[in-house]
């Protein structure tokens, strides 16, 4: 999840903007009429004449938008924000992550389980260590279950979404079993985030580096969010899908920060990615960015992604509010993604945003993952961001089967057959469906008791 740092000036401050017009023919026709829109707004200080190049710079473009960023007073912002022939403009701004770090063995235990030892051994209890209307569209799978893979000892948020009901012995770290749907097609993941690290073995080399827009820094996951989210995507032992194929777009630094700026860059990446390189293939986003505010310019991003048959999964956030007060929560183009803990089936009132904007949950506390810079290392993770990774495998897999869903029939699919009311403590106003991967037993067994 990142939260979004925002700083309002006055009329007179002068702030960087990132403007988004709609590409007319040329990258040079379009360039031509925002020079005449600036200059239109305040000729004294925008001159229209080649003296404008160094005001402004084209930092993205596509047949659907080109992306200018630039100078401007509030003022000058307001006349922009009412021309018609502006898509979106906004205010750059700068973002962080806040959970990114993995954590220790010794962590992820303080505090973990309390068994209930008076209602034999069934009542289970986590406490953490510190204080639309959807069409129901089936799965289009092979509903034969004994055709379906399984994995033993998978890790519990595995065990968890290929079951209807949650195993009361859920909080074991692995030793569930997990069962998921052969892979019949390619599907492309993108992982819009920090950047991902191939040499995991968690991925079987199945990553391609895509863009980096991080000035000054190479393709290197230097925060180890992105490697832990593609890795619960399609990591061989982690992950809900074990085929599909990962491409990092970087868009946070070593910090994790980046700027709306690069979130904007890295998604446009991906839309002329996908039409130049995967035609044919389908495809998947994953972004798992959460802004405190509306973001006009990336709705147009996602709009155009949803446009070519691309669906957004995005975390909620992890600021325990509602995430309608939050963008993507107020998109029309992403499906927004909760998180519940492991063992009591509880939705995770610490970690996880709430509202009417959450399409559904899925395990976020103390998932395991893969730990960037090492060749094997996993470690638990607590974030609506690895829970929107989840999310996001299982849309990979029903793509795999199903390659011609358009990016609406896939948010109608993974919505309409999560499983309803069997997580606790769930905000009235927060929809109770938890993800699931189609496998129709009641609840996956355990390897250790066979």
């Amino acid at each position: 999840m990142i939260v979004f740092i925002s700083a309002y000036g006055n009329i007179s401050r002068i702030d960087k903007y990132l403007i988004l017009l709609e590409t007319q023919g040329s990258l040079r026709s379009t360039i031509d009429i925002f020079e005449n829109i600036v200059a239109s707004v305040d000729l004294q200080n925008y001159p229209f004449s080649s003296d404008l190049n160094p005001i402004y710079e084209v930092k993205a473009n596509s047949t659907e938008s080109t992306a200018f960023e630039m100078e401007l007073s509030y003022e000058n912002y307001n006349k922009l924000l009412n021309n018609p022939k502006i898509q979106a403009i906004e205010k750059v701004s700068t973002a962080s992550v806040t959970d990114s770090r993995p954590l220790t063995f010794k962590e992820s235990q303080e505090g973990f389980f309390f068994m209930n030892t008076n209602n034999n051994n069934t009542d289970i209890r986590i406490y953490p260590r510190f204080e639309s209307s959807i069409e129901n569209k089936d799965f289009r799978i092979n509903k034969d279950i004994s055709l379906w893979k399984s994995q033993k000892y998978a890790p519990w948020h595995l065990g968890r979404i290929s079951s209807k009901q949650s195993n009361p012995m859920n909080f074991s770290p692995y030793g569930q079993e997990y069962y998921y749907p052969t892979s019949n097609n390619k599907v492309v993941v993108y992982v819009v985030d920090s950047g991902v690290d191939p040499s995991h073995s968690e991925f079987n080399g199945n990553v391609r580096l895509g863009n980096n827009f991080v000035t000054g820094e190479n393709n290197d996951d230097n925060a180890g969010h992105g490697t832990a989210v593609a890795a619960l995507i399609n990591g061989k032992n982690n992950g809900v899908t074990k085929d599909a194929s990962i491409v990092s777009v970087k868009v946070l630094n070593s910090e994790n920060v980046g700027t709306t700026t690069m979130f904007y860059q890295g998604l446009n990446w991906v839309l002329n990615d996908k039409k130049a390189n995967y035609p044919n293939t389908p495809a998947i986003v994953n972004f798992s960015i959460n802004l405190e505010v509306e973001s006009p310019t990336l709705e147009v991003a996602f709009k155009n992604l949803s446009n070519i048959g691309v669906l957004i999964v995005a975390s909620s956030g992890n600021n325990s509010a509602n995430q309608c007060d939050f963008f993507p929560g107020n998109s029309d183009h992403a499906l927004i993604v909760s998180s519940v803990q492991p063992g009591n089936d509880s939705f995770d009132t610490l970690d996880s945003n709430f509202g009417p904007c959450i399409d559904v949950l899925a395990p976020g506390n103390r998932v395991f993952t893969a730990v960037a810079g090492s060749v094997n290392q996993v470690r638990p993770f607590i974030g609506t961001s690895f829970a929107a990774a989840i999310v996001t495998g299982i849309g990979a897999s029903i793509l795999s089967n199903d390659p011609t869903l358009s990016s609406t029939d896939l948010y109608d699919t993974i919505v309409g057959n999560a499983i309803e009311n069997v997580i606790s403590n769930v905000p009235a106003d927060t929809a109770n469906k938890v993800v699931w991967n189609g496998y129709s037993n009641i609840r996956s067994q355990f390897s250790y008791i066979k």
